[in-house]
């Protein structure tokens, strides 16, 4: 659309510009714009709004986490991962990835019911973390939203499970075998996060398009 200078300056006492080829972005309440020829269009959205997005969705993960009493020896489902991996389906660059996965892994290690889970959370988070967002920029991203969030839901809890019960045996040691906690754990834990996933991005699509408008 067409932008008068007026409308131009405004937009750059709100936010920041820089110039590139002749082309020229403006960061304007979260969103990002271009400007070039008179015409002014929205083409992304800040890293700092998706970062505030992802750390909002980490504090209802993080309640869901600690109001949900433990289910088998003390181990609870873990549904703060599922609010870390719709963060890591928002945001577009390694580091907001890492840094999720590492505010993931601290929380959950603060709310864990796994005696000396520690800092098994916060490895499980880190690595789980890399792999999804690998997985889904790399892989799954084109794929509908309903089935890319069934399938990051289903393997990253798979992987975090694996890592989490790994890193307990080698470091405090676990009162089951590793076999019987993937199974009586995790792969019911993966069902359930993979169904939580589609209805947590269908949420955070809708409130989405509500900021957008």
């Amino acid at each position: 659309m067409f932008v008068s200078e007026r409308v131009v300056w405004k937009s750059i006492q709100k936010g920041w510009h820089r110039e590139c080829n002749h082309l020229l972005l403006y960061g304007v309440n979260g969103f990002l714009f271009s400007f070039k020829d008179n015409n002014l269009e929205r083409v992304g959205i800040m890293n700092t709004k998706k970062i505030t997005k992802a750390g909002m969705l980490l504090a209802i993960g993080t309640v869901l986490h600690y109001i949900v009493p433990p289910l088998f020896l003390g181990v609870k489902p873990d549904f703060l991962l599922a609010t870390m991996f719709i963060g890591l389906m928002i945001v577009d660059d390694i580091k907001s990835a890492i840094s999720i996965a590492l505010a993931a892994g601290i929380l959950s290690a603060l709310t864990t019911g796994f005696p000396g889970g520690e800092i098994p959370n916060i490895i499980d988070k880190l690595v789980s973390g890399l792999f999804v967002f690998y997985l889904y920029h790399g892989l799954l991203k084109e794929l509908s939203k309903s089935t890319s969030s069934f399938l990051i839901g289903l393997l990253g809890t798979v992987i975090s499970g694996g890592v989490f019960l790994a890193s307990a045996l080698v470091i405090v040691g676990i009162p089951f075998t590793f076999m019987a906690g993937m199974i009586g754990i995790v792969m019911p834990t993966a069902i359930a996060n993979s169904i939580m996933l589609i209805f947590l991005a269908k949420v955070s699509k809708i409130a989405e398009q509500q900021l957008a408008n």
